[in-house]
């Protein structure tokens, strides 16, 4: 029986060719899944603790902040030790060229090169910044910048390089100046070490270094080995990718149904088209056993021909995304390979099981669809499914990140309720999409209908892998939304200013504030003040803003009362929650301030520049004498952009470049950059899900050509053109790809609102449904279904209709 397996593969390579590769693309996604997490996975471990490189052990702080700078020569001195590089990190402000002023860390350029965990992109030489900082200020090597030291004296620089931080750049935030350590020393004043990083002798392990380390016992420290050093790095600052790395299994474990799916119906086609040579089989005298261990067999090599050429897509698609690194490991090879057999002949085992039952006399017999038994027992186990996914559904909701793995294993679980139901409902409601295009189109689209209704559980199941794919994107795009409008209503409710501009003086110049009122890019700016006095002999921060700005500008986050009548100037206060507990009042009961009676009119959970109590501007002026601002807010225009805005507020401040800028128009526009390249990465893995199901389509619609040859000639014979023909097929692959994106559209609002709620439990933020972009899903499968219906059409009305009649 090998034999004759072996020998059907080689005669039938072309007709197995369209199903290996449903089979090849349904493992690659599944492949792709599994690299892509081995990769993300590898790149944050390497990036977060790429500090660690080369480094044999570290002397870290341990009581205190830092490492004492005398404890390097110890270390030095330390039996093992090849070299030794203290590294050193101090906050100063950087003024750029076009006076934009950001908050900067400067950290110690190692001497030796084995301690340096960046790449130099451009120039080199010793005064180096991070690139992000250098494309956001145009500086190049040769440009000079200007820092403000620990004592506020400004210093230049001339950069030498621009460099890469990779990881590490995000985790130190903001700009980043790698410089000589004495250079650093000098502006930050840093006082110790961060750590000490040691690189042993060759031939001495990293435990034994450490052990002698250690031995020196030096005060108020600890020792680390390199590798532990390394994975403490990776663990405290690339904990927030978890997320990802469930998302990225969640998808590996769909993409699962999806390939079994597609699978399933390559070998139903497959076999049906070799009912009569399966039933000659069972006529010279092979077994039942023997049919079904040569259709796994022939499953199997399927499997693992088209895993490997999956592993190979998934390779090329994991390289193409993640910039060229692919972290191909001989696990997620092995594991591809193994789930490519597995799922091939899981999914072929059903099929295989039906074919082996073919009796001898089936060749001399056309094949008949047979109707489906047990319609009340599908029925109770789709409710049975139902309830249950429905369930982990809902209690997974109030579970924040924690419930994702339960919402989705809900949503498993309803979709399989589905797959029981489908060749039940797949009629009817083929027939309620179809019903208002027959009217429209005519018999062609009447037939069409009739054709999707013919099998209702082959039209299910192919409906069902489209389903997946159009239900995912439908799910993603609802929950990416959502999180677009998160992270606006967080930036607006925390901070609804696009920018805080702060003198490093008591008092804004007179004209920032002119300039900034003056631009037509400027929606609004208004001035604050602030002064440490004593709110019933306790010391408090208490701040005033001018008027224009409350409700707009400056919206601290009331807990009970209104700020509306602080801004009235008629002598009330807010306080913050602290504050009041503090003090021991609460709305209506009063306070004094600067030696003046405040009514409490409100008190707030959260301040907006960390003031403990609010009162008017005019109420200020009374209390503290007139004086000018402290801190400016900015709001930008509805629809201009962070870096037109931000030219502006560069403009105004140009004369006084010691100014420091908060600019959340620029925070804002990195965190929906980032959702939008997570987009971006999951429409790529969804497209891919969306070929599989295309591709099982195509062969459904092989399959129903093939069994409606006789059909198909007897409507050319009465009248029906090459073309109409065509008409009618691709109008019936247009049907079934708009109900599975009708359906999956259902699947993707309903848990994709589940999944919203989920992350929004806490937020008074709705799930937003992007109604247009899902609008357009339906519209994409029903064009892709008629592109998968072309081959199957043309071969439909290719054949003569003599030669269609005479089959039988």
């Amino acid at each position: 029986m090998l034999t004759v397996t072996l020998a059907g593969l080689r005669l039938r390579w072309r007709r197995l060719l369209l199903s290996a590769l449903a089979v090849s693309l349904g493992v690659a996604f599944t492949a792709a899944t599994l690299i892509y997490t081995a990769t993300v996975s590898a790149a944050y471990d390497s990036q977060y603790a790429a500090e660690a490189k080369n480094v044999d052990a570290a002397v870290l702080p341990g009581s205190g902040p830092t490492v004492p700078l005398s404890d390097l020569a110890a270390v030095r001195a330390a039996p093992g030790v090849a070299a030794v590089e203290g590294r050193l990190q101090g906050p100063l402000t950087l003024i750029g060229p076009g006076g934009r002023t950001d908050a900067a860390t400067a950290i110690d350029r190692p001497a030796d090169p084995r301690f340096r965990f960046y790449t130099v992109v451009a120039g080199g030489g010793s005064v180096l910044l991070d690139e992000d900082t250098a494309a956001l200020n145009h500086v190049r090597p040769g440009t000079a910048v200007t820092v403000l030291d620990h004592d506020g004296r400004t210093r230049r620089l001339v950069i030498t390089g621009i460099a890469d931080l990779g990881a590490s750049g995000r985790v130190l935030g903001g700009a980043v100046l790698i410089l000589p350590a004495a250079l650093v020393r000098s502006l930050t004043a840093a006082a110790g070490y961060q750590r000490i990083d040691v690189a042993a002798v060759p031939g001495m392990s990293q435990a034994a270094v450490a052990a002698a380390l250690a031995g020196r016992r030096l005060p108020g420290t600890t020792t680390e080995t390199g590798a532990r050093l390394a994975g403490v790095l990776a663990e405290e600052n690339a904990g927030g990718e978890g997320l990802l790395s469930i998302g990225l299994r969640i998808f590996a474990a769909v993409s699962l149904i999806v390939a079994a799916l597609v699978i399933y119906n390559s070998f139903r086609i497959l076999l049906a088209q070799r009912l009569r040579e399966t039933a000659l089989l069972r006529c010279v005298g092979a077994t039942r056993r023997q049919l079904l261990a040569g259709i796994l067999a022939e499953s199997a090599t399927m499997g693992l021909a088209a895993g490997a050429a999956g592993i190979g897509a998934a390779t090329a698609l994991v390289a193409a995304v993640n910039s060229g690194t692919v972290s191909l490991t001989g696990a997620a090879v092995a594991a591809s390979l193994l789930i490519a057999v597995l799922v091939t002949s899981a999914a072929a085992l059903l099929p295989a099981v039906a074919a082996s039952k073919t009796a001898p006399m089936a060749m001399l017999r056309a094949p008949v669809e047979g109707r489906g038994n047990g319609r009340p027992l599908r029925i109770a186990a789709s409710a049975l499914l139902a309830g249950l996914g429905l369930a982990l559904t809902i209690l997974g909701m109030p579970r924040g990140e924690a419930g994702l793995v339960m919402i989705a294993a809900g949503g498993t679980i309803v979709f399989l309720g589905f797959l029981v139901i489908g060749p039940i409902v797949a009629g009817p409601i083929t027939s309620a999409l179809g019903w208002l295009p027959s009217r429209l189109f005519g018999i062609r689209m009447r037939l069409a209908v009739t054709g999707a209704r013919r099998n209702p559980a082959r039209t299910a199941i192919t409906a069902a892998a489209l389903t997946i794919g159009i239900g995912l994107m439908t799910l993603f795009s609802v929950v990416l939304s959502t999180a677009t409008q998160l992270a606006n209503s967080e930036t607006n409710s925390r901070f609804p200013a696009d920018y805080l501009l702060t003198a490093p003086s008591s008092e804004m110049p007179p004209g920032v504030l002119a300039a900034l009122q003056a631009s037509p890019l400027i929606a609004e700016a208004a001035a604050t003040r602030q002064r440490t006095t004593a709110i019933d002999k306790a010391d408090a921060q208490v701040m005033a803003v001018q008027p224009s700005a409350y409700g707009s500008l400056f919206m601290p986050d009331v807990t009970t009362g209104s700020v509306t009548e602080v801004g009235a100037g008629t002598g009330e206060i807010a306080l913050a929650g602290a504050e009041a507990r503090d003090l021991g009042v609460t709305v209506g009961g009063r306070v004094t301030v600067a030696g003046r009676s405040f009514r409490v009119a409100a008190i707030f959970s959260d301040g907006v520049l960390s003031e403990d109590a609010l009162i008017s501007w005019p109420d200020f002026t009374r209390s503290f004498g007139p004086a000018g601002a402290a801190d400016v807010l900015v709001k930008a225009r509805t629809g201009v952009s962070a870096t037109a805005s931000a030219a502006v507020v560069d403009a105004a401040i140009a004369r006084d470049p010691a100014i420091e800028v908060t600019s959340e128009a620029t925070l804002r526009a990195h965190m929906l950059s980032s959702v939008h390249k997570l987009t971006d990465l999951l429409d790529g893995l969804l497209a891919t899900s969306i070929v599989i199901a295309l591709t099982g389509m195509a062969n459904t619609l092989s399959l129903s050509v093939l069994e409606r040859t006789r059909e198909s000639a007897l409507l050319r014979a009465l009248g029906l053109t090459r073309g109409q023909l065509r008409q009618m097929i691709s109008m019936e692959a247009v049907l079934l790809g708009v109900m599975g994106a009708v359906i999956g559209v259902a699947f993707g609002i309903g848990f994709g609102w589940a999944t919203g709620r989920a992350f929004l439990r806490t937020q008074d933020v709705a799930v937003s449904f992007p109604l247009v972009q899902i609008a357009g899903y339906v519209v994409l499968a029903g064009l892709a279904a008629l592109l998968a219906s072309l081959i199957p059409a043309r071969r439909a009305a290719s054949l003569p209709v003599v030669e269609g009649l005479a089959l039988e």
